[in-house]
């Protein structure tokens, strides 16, 4: 009986840990996409923040006769 029980905690505590190393893993990956897209982001603003405005034509200023 105690061998049984024993076993059975032992069983417990491993599917647990199992499924911690499986969360950790996934919170890992989350980490890295959101370090990822915020470098991106910081690209995208530094590209815009140096990038010369489009010149645009002025507009022709209407004539009333």
């Amino acid at each position: 009986m105690k061998i049984t029980t024993t076993l059975v905690a032992l069983a417990a505590v491993l599917m647990t840990l199992s499924a911690c190393a499986n969360t950790i893993r996934g919170a890992g990956a989350d980490t890295a996409n959101a370090v990822n897209a915020t470098q991106s982001a910081g690209e995208q603003v530094n590209q815009a923040a140096t990038t010369p405005p489009r010149t645009t034509k002025k507009p022709r200023r209407m004539t009333t006769y």
